[in-house]
């Protein structure tokens, strides 16, 4: 427990002789006066504990004392001129400092050249007499010219002589001071008898009797000169400090301990003693550790920690020097701290115990396992990454291969490296990146290799790097093999060939019917460019023939079943309006919408189009259907992407058994009606990524690359007999039949598996 104000001003300014008194800085009330102060009666009258100073004092000019003068002075090197209010006899000079303790502000005021009334001089003189007495510990008389001295009993008693025990000459006393301080206290006296000093003061340790010592202060002046103005009496007064000095180191103590916690901003500090057993520890609570600090309070510091940091600890010891970032575990379960500490020394310099902070860093070393590990991982994934990574340096060796570059090179990493530690010689490339020795920058190119497979190509990344270890110079290789993606690319050139090149127009939208591209078909039918149609809505193509509530249905129905189909009256940029056939195909993945596709044909109703040498050549005039050379076609690209991509194609025949029949029963007119009306029935059961045609006069195909494995049977229902109605009124039955076969598992092309359908529905006839 620290102590009060009060205690510590009795301790600092108690023994002094000089007249002292603690005020407030901002009341100026009195906290404390001194002995010294309380034995001058005429002044104890004047000044009391716990009165305001500006009633008891008034400056030589006549001005009451107010703080802000107080504040003023504290500044200056002069003195105050003071007198007191209550005992106008007394004047003086004052004395001001400004002191904190803690948070609380004060003034010290010492109270010199005190002058008594004249009319009692006698009394005064007893008065000062005593009061000097009593505020000092000995008082001493020395007469220069004998050397004799006279000590007062008191002072004989401090320092545990009786009076007269010990002789009274100024060499029986230096022979009791310090032989460290003498030179002090000498220089001390010679500069007040010199003339240099107004006064003699020094601070000195002196022995005692029973062979202690003691810190005392020691102030005097001279009192008596000769007619040659030198010296020859000087009067002083010994106060023992030792108490003082004591506290002030145990003060500073203290607050250099505070200091060092406070300025390192740690978790707690600890103490031990000089060997290192913990005397002291404190600081913030514990988290998540199982056990407490003050536990480790009386065990030996260096036996809490790891055997390979004892080392580094001791070492550290036996040569006084600081303990720093020494990390340990606590508890049952691990918990991390840091420590930090110096050597503290007494006064005498001797090794006196360790005094340090803690700093915990449990979510520090959790951290760096967790970056371990994730180094530990990205090792292995390099280790198992799909892209071929090498290592060299610029000298040729071989450094690191991973299994896709070992597997490329169709060799081990022994052998790899044998094979650079042989020849020693760089790639072009390697010598080339060495030589621009650009660090952070990266030279790309692709290679092609021919195997059985057929060619495969390879894009190559080099680019330079530094180890860490001794800043070496390396070349990192990655090569990735991207030949599916430029088969990819093959096809998909071929596939941007086919839409720019059918009758039909395709407009494809994002989820938000933002137009994202068109094929050339529908650039050329409406006028428009592509730049003026990306980022349009389809609304860009309305012929203003349809309301809102139009549009929001078909839309409805779009959204609801994922398709619609009809025919709408477009308009084109020169303002023309024709009628076209519209199909819109909604494009999901995982059951999002990312596109939808509409594809646009001529309406037979337009007959400009329907004659056009186009649609002759790749529709079919009685269905509009695709005919056989589109059809054939379709089927050769949907065996090809198959092919690329691993997939399976599927192709079914539907086959009207009954049409002989009904060309007998109902005529010409009527069959065509139903083939018509059975094309218009299965293209609106089918998806916009499945295709229809017409293949022969009562034949149709369909070529199915996606979702298979919903079978052709569930999408177009029960067919094996349909029921229609003419446009006459009259009904007729029609029986179909249906085969299918699947690419490449059941024909290995597409000549092959029409072949196959077509002899299945002969055997079954």
């Amino acid at each position: 427990m620290f102590a009060s104000p009060v205690e510590l001003f009795e301790t600092v300014y108690g023994g002094m002789i000089y007249p002292i008194a603690v005020v407030e800085q901002e009341s100026l009330k009195v906290t404390y006066i001194n002995t010294t102060l309380r034995n001058l009666s005429g002044v104890e009258r004047g000044i009391k504990v716990g009165q305001i100073l500006d009633t008891a004092l008034k400056t030589a000019s006549g001005d009451i004392v107010e703080s802000a003068l107080f504040h003023k002075v504290s500044t200056e090197t002069n003195p105050l001129d003071c007198h007191c209010l209550i005992n106008l006899g007394v004047t003086f000079s004052l004395h001001l400092k400004p002191v904190q303790l803690d948070s609380e502000h004060f003034f010290v005021l010492q109270f010199d050249n005190i002058a008594m009334p004249t009319s009692n001089d006698k009394v005064c003189n007893d008065r000062l007499a005593f009061a000097m007495n009593e505020a000092c510990d000995g008082l001493w008389d020395w007469n220069i010219k004998t050397n004799a001295v006279y000590f007062s009993p008191k002072l004989d008693r401090m320092l545990g002589f009786e009076p007269g025990e010990r002789e009274p000459d100024v060499n029986g006393w230096l022979s009791l001071v310090h032989p460290d301080d003498q030179p002090v206290a000498l220089s001390a006296i010679e500069k007040h008898l010199q003339g240099d000093a107004e006064y003699y003061e020094a601070e000195y340790r002196i022995a005692t009797k029973d062979g202690q010592w003691k810190q005392v202060h020691d102030r005097g002046l001279s009192c008596e000169w000769n007619n040659e103005g030198k010296p020859t009496r000087a009067v002083g007064m010994l106060s023992d400090i030792t108490a003082y000095r004591s506290l002030e180191a145990e003060l500073r103590n203290t607050l250099e301990r505070f200091e060092d916690y406070a300025s390192s901003g740690s978790d707690w500090f600890w103490e031990t003693n000089a060997n290192l057993v913990v005397t002291d520890i404190g600081g913030r609570p514990e988290h998540e550790s199982s056990i407490h600090l003050a536990q480790l309070i009386d065990q030996n510091l260096i036996h809490t920690l790891r055997e390979q940091e004892q080392t580094e600890a001791v070492l550290a010891l036996r040569n006084n020097q600081p303990i720093r970032n020494i990390r340990f575990a606590i508890g049952t379960q691990e918990y991390w701290v840091n420590l930090s500490g110096r050597p503290v020394f007494d006064q005498q310099g001797q090794l006196t115990g360790y005094r340090g902070i803690g700093e915990n860093i449990n979510e520090q070393v959790k951290l760096e396992n967790t970056v371990r590990s994730y180094q530990k991982n990205s090792e292995i994934m390099m280790e198992k990454a799909p892209v071929a990574i090498g290592i060299v340096d610029e000298a040729g060796n071989f450094f690191y291969a991973n299994e896709s570059f070992t597997a490329l090179n169709k060799c081990n990493y022994e052998q790899l490296a044998a094979k650079y530690q042989e020849n020693r010689e760089l790639s072009r490339p390697d010598r080339e990146l060495f030589r621009s020795a650009a660090l952070g920058e990266h030279t790309s190119y692709e290679m092609v290799l021919e195997t059985l497979d057929g060619p495969k190509f390879f894009s190559v990344t080099k680019f330079l790097t530094r180890r860490a270890e001794d800043q070496c110079l390396l070349a990192i290789t990655m090569i990735m093999d991207i030949t599916y993606s430029r088969q990819q690319e093959v096809e998909q050139k071929k596939v941007e060939m086919v839409l720019d090149n059918i009758a039909e127009g395709i407009l494809i939208t994002d989820a938000d019917h933002r137009i994202v591209s068109a094929n050339n078909s529908l650039l050329r039918e409406t006028g428009f460019t592509m730049t003026e149609l990306v980022g349009q809505t389809p609304s860009v193509l309305s012929s203003g023939r349809y309301d809102r509530i139009f549009y929001q249905e078909m839309w409805s129905q779009v959204h609801q079943t994922g398709k619609w189909r009809g025919h709408l009256w477009n308009r084109k940029k020169d303002g023309t309006v024709l009628r076209q056939k519209v199909s819109i195909q909604a494009i999901t993945v995982n059951d999002d919408v990312q596109h939808y596709i509409g594809i646009y044909s001529s309406s037979q109703q337009s007959t400009s189009e329907q004659d056009s040498e186009m649609f002759n050549l790749q529709c079919d005039p009685l269905t509009g259907l695709p005919n056989r050379a589109l059809l054939q076609d379709r089927l050769h690209m949907a065996c090809q992407r198959g092919r690329a991509s691993r997939q399976s194609v599927e192709v079914s025949l539907i086959k009207i058994s009954n049409r002989e029949e009904l060309l007998e029963q109902f005529g010409h007119t009527a069959c065509d009606e139903v083939l018509k009306k059975l094309a218009f029935r299965f293209q609106d059961c089918l998806s916009l990524d499945d295709s229809i045609g017409r293949y022969g006069v009562d034949e149709f195909i369909v070529i199915r690359e996606r979702n298979l494995e919903t079978k052709i049977t569930d999408i177009l229902g029960n067919i094996t007999e349909q029921q229609i109605i003419l446009s006459d009124g009259g009904q007729v039955t029609v029986k179909i039949g249906l085969h299918s076969a699947s690419y490449p598992k059941d024909a290995h092309s597409p000549q092959k598996i029409i072949r196959q359908l077509r002899s299945k529905t002969t055997e079954l006839k």
